[in-house]
């Protein structure tokens, strides 16, 4: 389980913030660096050797510029050489870009932004900095099934970001950044999970995560901003933390509570020193994920699907089927599972969960509504009646509905749809076929398919820095010439204002201008 991570202003009490660091080992530390020294950062890098230091310049991250982004160009430029100012002071080379960007200004502010973003990253890499870009609002960007959703905008940012090296104990590369928040109610509360707590699972994008910010503000309540503090005891929201840090993404390598010391009074309710005082962050921290995925819900009626050609509750379209059809709804094939049964059959909700739509249309799903689990989501579309309403708790087996025929249909039947968090299928809209949770079908065996192997070998070879493609150029190149094992992944460098992909191995450092692979060349250590 990742240990917490604290956003450190060491203002007031600069010795339990030594401390806190020290007896704690935090998986992040988030500091600004118009507060913290360079002696202060040095001791504490010394103090937790494993801990990710991210560094803030708040006249970058907070600037008005990021609501306008005019003249791209030169931002790029004065903030990459701000940066490296930092860095040639002792800081570090790991950089917070902009601080929650509006992107709900509108598609077109988006599109500015991806620009800067992946411009801003293509600098910091010319001067040897990484980025942790995005850090985006609690409850942005807007993902939400089979609606609008605009993680693919933010797609030439995320493949500009440069994959993680293994160059000391920290891993080198760059990050994305979230913050996440919940209300009194904690982390597992089903009206905020996953769309203000647990956002991260909705990210379709594999690639190293911080959790740039994180805790309770019962902002999300739609009160005034104020921390935990204005809710609860310090033992209270010690076991919420651990609650949130035991459902994280394994792509999450760090967090930031918010916050530790403070520099202004209106931070003082989300302040954490009572906790640190207290020892709670020295305690017990790992524990169950409370939120798991279960191996097998029940089905969404009564009876058992009938295996003849023709009968109650029989399977009349899998998951994947009609590839042709369904590509006029831009996915892959049927994203769920269809049942033969006659209208008037009441649905039962597969698991405990929230109601969280409801809608009554006229074609597509129908008159359908769609359970929130809070390790996913299920829908059940087609109905002739609907029983719940939306914020409406449910246990496993409550009718929700009937069976019906309404919408985009041939015929009476049940369209039954199911989403995991994390479980990405962009394909599919982020459904998965839900035939094995169902009982419909075996788990598949443990031997790994030909696309899992593919996705691991991508995986390795994009965020852990090893190669593994022989027939890759520069591995071809480095096997050809003798050049040994890797000592890390590719890199892309800048250099004279001339792009390069280098990798470093034990006998040289195989290097090939940018996009010309036929061209490699070694470069000796000496």
């Amino acid at each position: 389980m990742l240990r917490s991570g604290f956003f450190i202003f060491p203002v007031h009490e600069p010795t339990l913030c030594r401390e806190l660091i020290r007896d704690t080992q935090p998986s992040l530390v988030k500091v600004w660096a118009s507060v913290t020294s360079e002696p202060q950062l040095r001791d504490w890098r010394a103090l937790s050797p494993n801990t990710i230091f991210l560094l803030v310049d708040g006249d970058i991250g907070d600037s008005d510029t990021k609501h306008h982004l005019n003249d791209i160009p030169t931002l790029v430029r004065d903030h990459s050489a701000q940066w490296a100012r930092w860095r040639d002071r002792g800081y570090g080379n790991l950089w917070m870009a902009y601080n929650e960007p509006p992107i709900w200004y509108g598609a077109e502010y988006r599109k500015r932004f991806t620009d800067y973003t992946a411009r801003a990253l293509e600098a910091a890499h010319g001067y040897g900095l990484n980025l942790c870009i995005f850090n985006f609002s609690v409850s942005w960007p807007w993902a939400v099934i089979d609606a609008e959703n605009w993680w693919p905008e933010f797609s030439p940012a995320v493949t500009a970001m440069q994959p993680s090296g293994h160059g000391g104990a920290v891993p080198s590369g760059d990050y994305l950044g979230l913050h996440e928040y919940w209300g009194s109610r904690g982390p597992l509360d089903l009206a905020a999970l996953p769309w203000l707590v647990g956002k991260h699972k909705l990210c379709p994008y594999n690639v190293p995560i911080l959790i740039s910010e994180c805790g309770i503000d019962l902002a999300v309540e739609g009160k005034a901003h104020q921390g935990w503090a204005a809710a609860m005891e310090p033992g209270a929201y010690y076991q919420q933390l651990r609650q949130y840090h035991a459902m994280l993404d394994p792509r999450v390598k760090g967090t930031a509570i918010f916050l530790m010391d403070y520099e202004g009074r209106e931070w003082e309710t989300f302040d954490i020193r009572p906790l640190a005082r207290d020892g709670l962050f020295k305690g017990e921290w790992d524990m169950a994920d409370p939120m798991p995925v279960p191996a097998r819900v029940r089905l969404p009626f009564d009876g058992t699907p009938s295996p003849k050609p023709v009968g109650f509750g029989m399977v009349t379209q899998w998951y994947g089927e009609n590839a042709e059809y369904y590509s006029q709804f831009g996915v892959a094939g049927h994203n769920g599972v269809d049942f033969g049964i006659v209208t008037g059959t009441p649905l039962r909700a597969v698991a405990v969960g929230r109601v969280t739509r409801v809608q009554q249309l006229s074609d597509g799903y129908g008159w359908n509504a769609i359970v929130n689990h809070g390790w996913g989501q299920t829908i059940y579309a087609h109905l002739s009646r609907i029983d719940v309403t939306p914020q409406q708790d449910v246990a496993a087996g409550q009718v929700l509905g009937l069976s019906g025929n309404t919408g985009n249909s041939t015929g009476p039947h049940l369209h039954f749809g199911m989403r995991v968090y994390g479980q990405n299928v962009p394909a599919m809209n982020d459904w998965i076929d839900p035939a094995v949770m169902l009982g419909l079908k075996d788990a598949p065996e443990d031997d790994v398919d030909e696309a899992t192997k593919t996705e691991i070998r991508n995986t390795v070879w994009n965020q852990m820095g090893i190669a593994y493609n022989p027939d890759a150029a520069l591995a071809k190149f480095a096997k050809a010439k003798g050049l040994g094992a890797p000592k890390d992944g590719e890199r892309r460098l800048v250099v004279n204002g001339k792009a390069y992909i280098v990798q470093p191995y034990d006998g040289g450092i195989a290097a090939v201008p940018e996009g010309k692979w036929d061209a490699v060349e070694a470069v000796s250590w000496n």
